[in-house]
């Protein structure tokens, strides 16, 4: 057992309650009191409060020695513990980061072979639509060319028609002047000969 020397102020709660019932005084209160009362107790001694040493046991070598030889034993566990779980863990992780891998390149595949299906669909689509947008633009054709020939022999017998109205006018003319120049006296018919052929 080892002993060491503390002043009044320096001792702990229980170091304190010991020397006040080593002394057959109460020894309950809080630490403040128990102080007080070993310092008047000091007093009435005799002695020096401020300078008075009370010798505390440390506590046996061996025993100590043993507790920490414990401490000892149970850090070694410890850190073998610590490393057993880390390559656990260390293990559980890469397993998982190799099954979430995999999972993923499924996923991925999975969503290849569906852009692959869409893009063919819309391949398809897109050929059927402009099938029907040709089918669309012959029809139109065929439309604008029918109306052209209608409107080409609408135009064409308003022409024509209007070209027999002329025809028929300057015909009903020429008929009038003719029958005029018949009607005429001979010398002014010599007269207008002569006009004609200047």
């Amino acid at each position: 057992m080892c002993s060491r020397k503390v002043r009044l102020v320096d001792l702990k709660v229980a170091e304190l309650k010991q020397e006040l019932e080593e002394r057959e005084l109460d020894s309950s209160g809080k630490k403040s009191v128990l102080q007080k009362r070993l310092w008047d107790n000091l007093i009435e001694s005799g002695e020096d409060p401020e300078t008075y040493l009370f010798e505390v046991s440390g506590g046996d070598w061996s025993s100590i020695m043993s507790k920490l030889d414990g401490l000892q034993q149970n850090l070694v566990s410890l850190e073998e513990k610590l490393l057993e779980n880390s390559k656990s863990l260390e293990d559980k992780f890469l397993e998982n980061s190799n099954s979430l891998k995999e999972e993923l390149l499924e996923d991925a595949e999975g969503l290849k072979k569906e852009l692959c299906s869409v893009a063919s669909l819309l391949e398809e689509r897109i050929g059927t639509i402009e099938t029907e947008i040709d089918k669309i633009r012959e029809e139109i054709k065929d439309e604008i060319g029918a109306e052209m020939k209608k409107m080409g022999k609408k135009l064409g017998n308003e022409i024509k028609g209007e070209f027999e109205a002329e025809i028929s006018n300057i015909k009903k003319q020429l008929a009038s002047c003719k029958t005029k120049l018949l009607i005429l006296p001979t010398p002014q018919k010599r007269l207008l000969k002569t006009q004609f052929r200047n």
